[in-house]
């Protein structure tokens, strides 16, 4: 984003006393674990990235906002 672009948002809170509006684009976007039912097939075999490694395993990412 640069400054002068026009973007949707969705206004979360208004705080008159401060005069500050809390917003987010986010929200506009679908969850994206909403989809993994849609683009993947239970079994199937995909690539990720690893984030973490605790003692009980690993957690990858298989697309931006999907981790287990």
């Amino acid at each position: 984003m640069h400054v002068g672009d026009t973007i949707d948002v969705i206004v979360l809170h208004l705080d008159r006393e401060h005069k500050r509006i809390a917003l987010s684009r986010k929200r506009l976007e679908p969850e994206p674990w909403a989809l993994v039912e849609d683009n993947y097939e239970l079994g199937t075999v995909v690539e990720g990235v690893i984030t973490n490694v605790a003692d009980f395993g690993a957690f990858a990412e298989i697309e931006s906002g999907v981790e287990a």
